[in-house]
C-alpha cells in the first residue's frame, strides 16, 4: 500500500513537473518575436549609402579620366613615332618616351585600383556597421528575439552553379509580410545618419 501511494505520488509529481516544463516552453515560444530585413532594399534606400556610393563613383570617374588622358598621350607618341625612320635617334627617343608612359600608366592603374578597392572596403565596412547597429538597437528597443537577413536574387540570366549557390545560402524561405522590418530600418537609418 505504501508503495502504491509513493508510486502515485511520484508519478503525480513527474506529471506535474512535465506539465510545468511544457507550459513553460509553450509560453517561451509565444514570446519569440522574429523580424526580417532585406539588406538590398536597405542599401538602395539608405541616404548615407547613396552619398558614399556617389563619392566612390566620382573618384572612379576621376581615375578613368586620368587613364584616358594617359592613353591619349601614348597614342600621340605612337603617331609621332611613325613619322621617323626606325633606328633614327628621334625614333629611339620616342620609343623610350612610349615605354616610360606605358610604365607610368600601368603603375597609375595599379595604384588607383588598390586605392579605390581600399576606399570601397572602408566605406562598405562603415555602412555595414551603421546598418548592423541600427538593426540591433531596433531589435532590442522593440523586443525582437531574432532579426533575419532576407535575400532575393532573380533567377533569370543565372547559370546552374550560381542558382545552386544562392539556394544553398538562402536563409529565409518564407515569411509573413507583417514581420518585414525593411522600411522601418531604412527610416531609422536615414533618421540617425542625416
Amino acid at each position: 500500500m505504501k508503495r502504491t501511494v509513493l508510486l502515485l505520488a511520484f508519478s503525480g509529481t513527474v506529471m506535474l513537473l512535465v506539465f510545468c516544463l511544457t507550459s513553460s516552453l509553450y509560453s517561451q515560444q509565444q514570446s519569440v518575436k522574429v523580424g526580417v530585413v532585406d539588406l538590398k532594399i536597405v542599401s538602395e534606400n539608405f541616404n548615407k549609402w547613396k552619398r558614399l556610393a556617389a563619392q566612390l563613383d566620382t573618384e572612379t570617374e576621376k581615375s578613368n579620366k586620368q587613364l584616358a588622358e594617359m592613353g591619349k598621350e601614348i597614342e600621340k607618341l605612337q603617331e609621332e613615332e611613325k613619322q621617323f625612320k626606325p633606328g633614327s635617334d628621334k625614333h629611339k627617343e620616342i620609343q623610350i618616351a612610349l615605354s616610360t608612359k606605358d610604365i607610368e600608366m600601368k603603375s597609375f592603374l595599379h595604384t588607383e585600383q588598390n586605392r579605390l578597392k581600399e576606399m570601397a572596403e572602408k566605406l562598405g565596412g562603415e555602412l555595414l556597421n551603421n546598418i548592423e547597429a541600427v538593426i540591433k538597437n531596433y531589435g532590442r528597443k522593440e523586443g525582437y528575439t531574432l532579426i533575419i537577413k532576407k535575400e532575393e536574387m532573380p533567377v533569370q540570366n543565372q547559370d546552374w552553379m550560381q542558382l545552386r549557390n544562392y539556394v544553398s545560402r538562402k536563409s529565409v524561405m518564407y515569411y509573413s509580410a507583417d514581420i518585414d522590418l525593411t522600411n522601418k530600418i531604412v527610416s531609422e537609418l536615414n533618421e540617425n545618419y542625416k
